[in-house]
């Protein structure tokens, strides 16, 4: 492509950033639009931050995302209230946003794209088996003042890449993401070094893929003894990584055991570190958040069964803490 090693620091961010693009499925035309650099959403040190479990609910977002950014707390999760129903003709309602200054009081802001559209709804909107529909787990990342969401789409084991240009949107489609898979997903900005974006992502075998620009490796369920593994959350402990999961697959389903794994070569082997609860709280594990420095373990807490209406359900995050041994210490339900 012309480059060269006399292209200087700045030539050579732009050609990492190319690399990365590439990888995780911005495509070309998004490398203008983005920048050279990319900066966490999560590190505003003035937003309180409460100690222990924190419980969340009253809201119809549900197995998504939070971040802090300038005082402001953002939620994004799938919503029910349209009247969508896995596994049963129903419409897509989309991802819904709220915000909200001390994780108490959350006050809706619209939704993060309009999901009427005839695409949207082809892509996730409900029906019977075996392609019961949905959308699902938005994760949002700041990269140089605007904002990518990553959307499973399970229908057609793919995620979504939209961007938008506030932390409310619109987010509008750009592409879909060259990773494989597309039925749960954790994405990951990690700052050390260089930086570098991770997405970790659960695909239609409920294997765990992870990807970075410099490769990928994938944890196979078959080989412990589960069923499937998924809702992965990735973040580092030090110099070691952790990956979190939904340990056994299954929609809606609550009170599913916690597991996680470990790595100091994310793109070599992983050690399976044990399950820490088994039953998560009684909800389902949904990935991690990290608020001012303190990673948290998102659990939906799912009302009943699959084909009832979610809307109402409650949220727990749960902070993650480790022993001396460096092992992951059992979830606090806060109850």
């Amino acid at each position: 492509m012309g480059y060269s090693l006399s292209m200087g620091r700045l030539g050579t961010h732009l050609l990492r950033l190319y690399l990365l693009i590439a990888t995780l499925g911005l495509g070309m035309s998004a490398v203008a639009l983005l920048g050279a650099g990319a900066t966490p959403v999560n590190s505003d040190a003035s937003v309180p931050i409460p100690t222990g479990a924190i419980h969340i609910s009253g809201i119809d977002a549900h197995d998504g995302d939070l971040k802090q950014i300038n005082g402001t707390y953002y939620l994004y999760g799938t919503s029910y209230g349209c009247g969508f129903q896995w596994g049963v003709p129903s419409p897509y309602c989309g991802v819904r946003i709220y915000t909200s200054a001390d994780l108490t009081t959350w006050t809706p802001t619209g939704f993060a794209f309009d999901a009427s559209t005839s695409a949207w709804q082809r892509w996730c909107g409900g029906s019977g088996w075996p392609e019961p529909g949905g959308c699902f787990e938005p994760r949002v990342v700041a990269i140089d003042g605007g904002f990518t969401m990553w959307l499973d789409v399970p229908r057609l084991n793919r995620i979504a890449v939209l961007h938008g240009e506030s932390p409310t949107g619109p987010f509008v489609f750009r592409a879909w993401s060259s990773v494989a898979g597309g039925w749960s997903e954790g994405v990951y900005y990690d700052t050390v070094g260089e930086g570098d974006l991770w997405l970790a992502v659960a695909n239609h075998h409920m294997d765990i893929s992870l990807q970075s620009r410099n490769g990928s490796y994938t944890i196979k369920s078959g080989s412990l003894g589960q069923p499937g593994i998924e809702g992965p959350g990735l973040f580092r402990n030090g110099p070691e990584w952790v990956m979190t999961v939904s340990y056994g697959a299954c929609g809606y389903c609550f009170g599913t055991q916690m597991a996680y794994f470990t790595s100091r070569d994310p793109l070599v082997s992983w050690q399976f570190g044990g399950v820490v609860r088994s039953d998560a709280c009684g909800g389902q594990p949904n990935g991690v958040v990290t608020l001012n420095g303190v990673t948290y373990e998102w659990l939906d807490i799912w009302n009943g069964h699959q084909q009832e209406s979610q809307t109402a359900a409650p949220i727990l995050l749960s902070p993650l803490a480790f022993n001396p041994d460096g092992t992951l210490q059992a979830l606090s339900c806060g109850y």
